[in-house]
């Protein structure tokens, strides 16, 4: 009430979410308890077992337990221990934090993403700075005549060629193929030799360096590769339809989640693949049966609809201005791309979507839980995957 009452003139959101605001103090409040009634008796344990020594220190993989498995604050703990007049050993326990961060980046990456000691060897960069990264796949899922401006071995090593039963990294002039970003997984396909006849499957794709081309990850399985090379590159288009299908479903689901829950619902993550699709979004407690209907309800609604699903390149400012999405912490340039459902959706998306709403065909929600403390997550299914659910 004293913070409405003094900051709310200034803060007019304050109001406007009041009953939102109060939900998630309440519900922080209450993970605090927990934590609190769970962590503090082992914060206690571990102090004992140190007050008595010399050194008056708490090791820092103690700490770091206390606050990676039942999610006690550091903060509290160095408070705690100091009215025992006891302190921590912060550079282990910033050690520890940090071992677990490349653990999570390692095991995070989903597909092709590039893992630490994964850096490409670039001997000549002239032709692929010359080439650029430039993606045709908006508007096709075949190109033609492209020259190969470099190819990698396994190992990311620079080589000439790549041969029948190889597999490697294939860099192109142009493609058609999308790169992971966004929650979208990267496209799959064939590249074809148009002059020696050779194939090769693309199974994923990864960066080089920003502003290079692609890499193409491939096996191939006939015939030869060159770089200079002319090749047909060709998308998969039964599995990039299932994936655009999912990612137009995940922009109609935010949007849907926003008007049965509230404006505070903000994306917190996402997954897009051919078969499934996973939202992440901010959200201070479980989802009841009723809401679940409602939103998948909603969804459903927009598809019958058969609304176009709009693109176009925007100012940042002016996209913002209008209302678009944005995914926070990411950062976007002076233009971007913005993804609009007439009357119900805009977002900035660079992604690939379907030319309307009815081509999802139905959705399904599949699961609802949490992930994390005020994020929750929902899976769903679409068009057949959504029928036999």
């Amino acid at each position: 009430d004293a913070l409405v009452r003094e900051m709310g003139d200034a803060y007019p959101e304050l109001r406007t979410n009041r009953a939102m605001i109060e939900k998630t103090i309440l519900a922080e409040e209450n993970r605090f308890d927990a934590v609190l009634n769970e962590g503090l008796p082992r914060l206690e344990a571990e102090i004992s077992k140190v007050v008595g020594t010399k050194s008056r220190v708490l090791p820092g993989e103690a700490a770091f337990r206390l606050y990676y498995t039942f999610g006690v604050p550091y903060d509290f703990i160095e408070d705690t221990a100091a009215t025992q007049g006891v302190t921590v050993d912060r550079e282990t326990f910033d050690r520890a934090m940090e071992g677990q961060r490349d653990k999570a980046r390692a095991g995070s990456a989903f597909g092709e993403g590039k893992k630490a000691g994964e850096e490409f060897t670039v001997t000549d960069e002239a032709p692929l700075k010359s080439a650029g990264d430039q993606f045709d796949g908006y508007s096709r899922t075949r190109v033609g005549g492209v020259p190969i401006v470099a190819i990698f071995d396994e190992t990311r090593q620079p080589v000439d060629t790549l041969t029948e039963g190889r597999t490697g990294y294939v860099a192109l002039a142009r493609t058609p193929f999308y790169l992971e970003a966004g929650g979208q997984v990267s496209d799959s396909g064939r590249i074809v030799n148009e002059a020696g006849g050779g194939s090769a499957v693309v199974e994923g794709l990864v960066r080089i360096r920003p502003g290079l081309p692609r890499a193409h990850r491939v096996r191939v399985t006939s015939g030869a590769f060159r770089v200079r090379d002319l090749v047909t590159a060709e998308v998969d288009a039964e599995t990039r339809n299932a994936t655009r299908r999912n990612h137009t479903a995940t922009h109609l689901l935010h949007a849907a989640l926003r008007q049965v829950l509230g404006t505070h619902v903000k994306q917190a993550g996402s997954l897009v693949a051919p078969d499934r699709l996973r939202f992440d979004f901010v959200h201070f407690q479980p989802l009841t049966r009723d809401e679940l209907d409602r939103i998948e309800r909603l969804v459903n609604e927009q598809i019958r609809r058969n609304a176009p699903v709009q693109t176009e390149v925007r100012t940042t400012q002016e996209a913002i201005a209008a209302g678009a999405m944005a995914l926070f912490g990411e950062k976007y340039g002076d233009k971007v791309r913005v993804v609009s459902v007439p009357d119900f959706s805009l977002e900035l998306c660079g992604g690939t979507h379907v030319a309307a709403t009815g081509d999802i065909g139905f959705l399904a929600i599949v699961a609802e839980g949490g992930v994390a403390a005020g994020v929750r997550r929902i899976e769903a299914v679409t068009g057949a995957g959504a029928v036999e659910w």
